[in-house]
């Protein structure tokens, strides 16, 4: 197995323009201090795995900031694995869909009168992604699916850990035409 395992956790989608490996690491907000790509690329081996999310594959009705976030981390990741392949370090995507965690009951919900005259559903969408969050995957779920990532002998570059439906969702994203398929997200999560 390796001698390191880089494990990445951004929420920022700003960074300059330049190679990651050799950016500035004192920069402020720098999402490279998350990633142990040196120290692989030193050693001639390594696998990062990236958390990400279904939110950086769908971007989600009143979850703009939190997709943006995701997306983010996607593109970086891709840019990264391309960088560092060459060092014999994989970079792998794990796309989770809703798990039942704190994190909806955390969530920070706008609740102004101006949001909900200007988005009649926004009250209505958001009981749905909550209820579709709390029936969601357990954690240890989640945590199963990484420990065999972490334990192939090759991994794959992107893994969705999702209930069905959402697994779903993801491969009819690629087939459809993006209209129809935001079409459809709208008409199921703001009818």
């Amino acid at each position: 197995m390796y001698k390191t395992l880089g494990f990445m956790w951004l929420n920022q989608a700003f960074y300059p323009a330049s190679a990651f490996m050799s950016a500035d690491r004192d920069e402020a907000r720098n999402p490279q201090r998350f990633i142990h790509a040196a120290v692989m690329r030193n050693q001639k081996g390594g696998r990062i795995i990236c958390i990400s999310s279904i939110a950086g594959l769908i971007g989600l009705p009143f979850q703009g900031v939190y997709s943006a976030s995701k997306f983010a981390i996607e593109g970086y990741c891709l840019a990264l694995r391309t960088e560092v392949r060459p060092h014999n370090v994989e970079v792998v995507l794990v796309n989770p869909g809703d798990f039942s965690t704190s994190f909806t009951r955390n969530r920070s919900v706008v609740d102004s009168s101006e949001a909900k005259e200007a988005y009649p559903n926004y009250i209505k969408t958001m009981k749905v992604v909550e209820q579709e969050e709390n029936r969601g995957l357990s954690p240890e779920f989640l945590a199963k699916k990484i420990e065999k990532i972490i334990n192939r002998k090759k991994c794959p570059t992107r893994c969705v850990v999702a209930t069905p439906v959402q697994r779903a969702s993801v491969f009819i994203k690629r087939i459809l035409p993006e209209g129809l398929f935001y079409r459809i997200i709208q008409k199921y999560y703001m009818s």
